[in-house]
């Protein structure tokens, strides 16, 4: 358990000289980065990331994360995985977050359409595209064919009798990766009046079935796998994202990573052709195969596993941060899906589920480093304070008779909790007794400076 620096300051910010009223204060700094779990290196992604990685300075979770992007849209919208009426793909949306230019990104990147154009040259070259900025340009990239109706002329003159024609003939492939090396570009055409990107982008994520209700443009596109990957600096992301992207569902489309320099390389490093042919050769041939997938399942092991995370996936987290991993089932779900593809399975088992979980809670805690500011819940900071103050801890029936004098709701209660757990500044024990066990939580704060990774 750790004290953060400077307590007595800290406390006094959040407990002293305001009338009752919660300060606006900066928290941003009690954010540790995130740290990824060896967990996630799992299968043929995790050995291929592991042979790159000593010849780059890129992040390994942004050539992780892109190859697994990469190779889910690849293999295409037929596998799904049946939730109630709405079926899953495996196509994913992510944004790596470096804290400015060098955190290569790009770098990463250029490592995956290398192994891509080796695996399926054609795909690379017809599929992977850039350039977002409206929502009808989306449409026309994975558009389907377009036919209209029209009068049929005899001897030059117009006739009653109505034919139809095709005016145009759509695109027959509709896998799409989008990459976007400025995704502050977008993001500022999101905001312009009139522009659908937004909508057409969850859309995309959701079902794919894309249409702009504008008469003039007749363009859908049905089934369209659309995957997506963003490079931007956290600066621009901050000036960039709009509150109203975060409450919308736009945001909790896209896994938020956080990205550094992993080295420094003076020279460069060197493609490891020899050491990845068999990987590569091992990644075309599943993808071949996978194309032919339908339904997907999990089995009973993973079943049991996967109810056993199910609340803390789906808990109803305040704020910035709770509104960026609020799609936290259905983007682990898509994760394992493409480990097991790639595994050769059209089973999702357990191992499956705790790599996808790895990168998942990667997602989660760079969520947390880069939108999480100050206090959503607004009796958060009165329960860490008084976490803070007691090296024992506290018990749950202790909160709620000393901080909050019995007022608060056993609703509200575990609303800011359950807050301050995700945000990794408390946590709970459970201690037997002879009766019903007692939740005992303590003060996880620990400061971090605020250092330039990159």
């Amino acid at each position: 358990m750790h004290k953060p620096q400077n307590i007595r300051s800290f406390l006094d910010a959040f407990t002293g000289g305001f009338d009752g009223q919660q300060p606006e204060e900066d928290i941003s700094n009690f954010n540790e980065y995130p740290k990824l779990s060896p967990d996630a290196f799992y299968g043929i992604s995790g050995r291929i990331t592991r042979i790159i990685e000593p010849e780059t300075e890129a992040d390994p979770v942004a050539i992780l994360v892109q190859l697994l992007i990469a190779a889910g849209c690849a293999i295409g919208h037929d596998p799904f995985f049946q939730v109630g009426a709405t079926r899953h793909h495996p196509n994913l949306f992510s944004c790596l977050v470096g804290r400015t230019s060098r955190g290569r990104k790009g770098s990463a990147t250029d490592y995956i359409v290398h192994i891509m154009r080796q695996v399926d040259c054609p795909w690379v070259g017809t599929c992977m595209s850039s350039g977002l900025s409206t929502g009808e340009g989306l449409i026309h990239a994975v558009r389907d064919q377009l036919i209209k109706k029209e009068q049929v002329r005899k001897n030059g003159r117009v006739t009653d009798e109505i034919q139809e024609v095709i005016a145009d003939f759509g695109v027959d492939d509709k896998r799409l990766l989008v990459t976007e090396g400025e995704f502050a570009r977008p993001l500022k055409a999101m905001s312009r009046e009139g522009n659908i990107l937004s909508e057409v982008m969850r859309n995309a994520w959701d079902h794919g079935n894309l249409r702009s209700m504008v008469r003039t443009n007749p363009y859908r596109a049905t089934d369209a796998h659309v995957a997506i990957v963003g490079h931007i600096t956290r600066e621009e992301l901050q000036k960039s994202l709009l509150e109203c992207d975060f409450f919308n569902g736009f945001a909790n489309r896209f896994m938020w990573l956080s990205v550094q320099r992993s080295k420094l390389l003076p020279f460069g490093g060197s493609v490891p052709t020899d050491k990845l042919r068999p990987e590569i050769e091992e990644l075309t041939e599943i993808i071949k195969w996978a194309r032919g997938v339908d339904q997907m399942h999990r089995d009973e092991e993973a079943d049991e596993f996967w109810a056993s995370i199910y609340e803390e996936l789906t808990a109803d987290i305040p704020g910035r941060f709770g509104a960026a991993i609020g799609r936290g089932e259905g983007q682990l779900l898509r994760l394992s899906m493409i480990l097991a593809l790639l595994d050769g399975s059209i089973t999702i088992r357990i191992e499956h589920i705790k790599a996808a979980l790895a990168l998942w809670q990667y997602c989660v805690d760079s969520a947390r480093y880069l939108f999480v500011a100050s206090f959503d819940d607004p009796h958060a900071s009165k329960i860490l304070s008084a976490l803070l103050r007691s090296a024992q801890g506290i018990t749950r029936a202790e909160i709620n008779i000393n901080v909050f004098g019995r007022h608060l709701s056993k609703a509200k209660l575990d609303k800011a909790l359950t807050y301050l757990r995700h945000l990794k500044m408390a946590e709970c024990k459970i201690e037997p007794t002879a009766g019903r066990p007692i939740e005992r939580w303590f003060a996880l704060t620990t400061k971090t400076d605020d250092e330039d990774y990159d």
